[in-house]
């Protein structure tokens, strides 16, 4: 605050999170971001980011936060109600649960757990089948003042929502003045189970959440939820219940299985006990792909790439860019597993996944095709890399006019996006007179080594190994092969697998290896067209 800051500079103080400037009013700031730092590492290859965004966009992690979800009997609590053995056959083979009844006392009679967690939206599910009533409540509350609530009532015989309320008060998605309830579901499952859930936020502070289970009394077209949740109990089992889960999030995930009292993990929000993933499954991810994808000599480069607000990039397309990067490619696998790895030339000795021959290949559908851009194939003597992004371009106007003058190299910095890399070999020049340059946009952001005069100064080592590689690889000899066979001799064939080519035409004689770049499948002729490069 006291700080004396000349025009067009900034002051810092990282310890509070704060800067100052002077004479920005209504003019754009910009900033050095390093990025994710889930977990204390911060998320900066190819292989990371990819990663980050999956488990975080794609495939979100979920936490189940109840302990002992299926063993109702020890850390859970009652109100006026009595726990017996589970009957019949169970939701899902194996799970466990018990059977619920009210006590002969008036009041409410309930099963609840009381669950450390911070400020924040849960989802509360159980899996629940109808006994002597068919009405059942599930309640989050605010442990230190329970009439801040999120609450739905269930109709456990017609498999409906009857009520959904917010401290008292019926509601749609919206805030209430002190709750927040988004919604409210359920699921049929197999002899008369049915999977309930009810989301919300009963306060805008607590350090504990109770999860209710009410018995209710009534039919679901005569109860009154006012006062259907205290009455004179008579015995009868009420209900069975299974499978608990409590999560940070607005719906329930897929259910993970049972937890016991002893946390598996804990974040921001309290301590879980098991870990599961969204209802829409996302991909399994081949870790071992994208473990080495980002080792020496593969992809161990730092990227970035901003998205702004209100930006509808697609996380694919966000994904191919970084890929893109560095000659690298990412694809689902037959089994849904998510894979990966850098385009390279495969050894002539490695193994392929399948051979095709003149007996396989349909007749007359194999054609040379031209290895990459060039339009007439010829290899390219230089390779330029545009990289080391800037992410916000600015004009000399939208810049203080004391930096035209101060710092005319940051200026200049400012007003491009990319930096251009060049990697180059006249050799292949002199060969080959109509050798051509060919182009790659990257986002590879170089290393910060320091700031000149508000200029950075980036470490471009990383952008000139890229280049150098590139060429190496395009300048060499590069075939490109389309070819159309049967449609079950590629039923087991993922991108990235290698393809021998041994055929009497093209200099493949004796076979050669592939890498297969692309395929299509047409299941009405039984037909698939792969693509091949090496």
């Amino acid at each position: 605050i006291a700080a004396n800051i000349g025009a067009g500079k900034y002051a810092t103080c990282l310890a509070a999170g704060m800067f100052r400037l002077v004479g920005s009013n209504g003019t754009q700031v910009t900033c050095d971001l390093r990025g994710d730092k889930t977990g204390g590492t911060y998320s900066n290859t190819i292989s990371d980011i990819i990663l980050t965004v999956v488990n975080n966009f794609v495939q979100r992690k979920r936490f189940n936060r109840i302990q002992n979800s299926e063993s109702f009997g020890s850390v859970w609590a009652t109100t006026n109600a009595t726990l017996s053995a589970m009957t019949g056959s169970p939701p899902i083979v194996g799970m466990a649960g018990t059977s619920l009844a009210d006590s002969g006392a008036t009041g409410a009679h309930q099963l609840f757990q009381n669950c450390a967690q911070s400020t924040g939206m849960y989802v509360f599910s159980i899996f629940a089948k109808a006994g002597a009533s068919s009405i059942l409540r599930l309640q989050l509350a605010d442990h230190a003042g329970a009439g801040n609530n999120c609450l739905a009532d269930f109709d456990l015989a017609g498999g409906a929502v009857l009520l959904k309320q917010a401290n008292g008060n019926a509601v749609g998605p919206q805030y209430m003045s002190t709750g927040f309830i988004t919604d409210a579901g359920i699921i049929q499952y197999p002899n008369g189970w049915y999977r309930i859930w009810v989301a919300g936020q009963p306060n805008t502070t607590f350090s504990s959440i109770d999860c209710n289970v009410t018995m209710l009394l009534g039919t679901p077209g005569s109860y009154v939820a006012a006062t259907a949740g205290s009455y004179a109990g008579d015995g009868s089992i009420r209900a069975q219940v299974a499978g608990a889960m409590l999560e940070q999030y607005n719906s329930p995930a897929i259910y993970t299985g049972p937890t016991l009292t002893s946390a598996a993990g804990s974040d921001s929000y309290g301590s879980y006990y098991a870990q599961g993933l969204d209802p829409l499954l996302g991909p399994s991810i081949n870790t071992a792909q994208f473990t080495a994808m980002k080792q020496a000599g593969v992809a161990p480069y730092e990227v970035g790439f901003a998205i702004p607000a209100g930006d509808g990039t697609p996380a694919s397309s966000m994904m191919n860019s970084l890929c893109q990067s560095a000659g690298c490619w990412w694809a689902m696998d037959r089994n849904g597993q998510m894979i990966c790895g850098q385009f390279t030339k495969p050894a002539p000795g490695a193994t392929p996944a399948a051979t095709f021959t003149m007996t396989e290949i349909i007749q007359d559908q194999i054609s040379r095709q031209v290895p990459f851009s060039s339009k007439d194939g010829t290899p390219p003597y230089r390779c330029t890399l545009l990289g080391a992004a800037n992410f916000t371009v600015q004009r000399k106007s939208e810049l203080a006019s004391s930096m035209l003058t101060a710092s005319p190299m940051r200026v200049a910095w400012l007003g491009d996006q990319f930096r251009a890399i060049k990697a180059e070999d006249l050799q292949t020049l002199y060969l080959h007179p109509l050798a051509c340059e060919i182009q790659f946009t990257s986002y590879l952001s170089g290393t910060l080594s320091s700031y000149s005069s508000g200029y950075p100064i980036i470490d471009m080592t990383a952008l000139n190994t890229e280049a150098a590689r590139l060429l190496a690889l395009y300048k060499s000899r590069l075939d490109r092969y389309s070819l159309t066979v049967p449609i079950f001799y590629a039923m087991a064939l993922n991108i990235g697998n290698i393809i021998r080519l041994m055929i009497p035409r093209f200099g493949l004689d004796t076979g050669k290896n592939f890498i297969m770049v692309g395929i299509i499948e047409i299941y009405d002729t039984g037909l698939a067209t792969l693509e091949v490069l090496g």
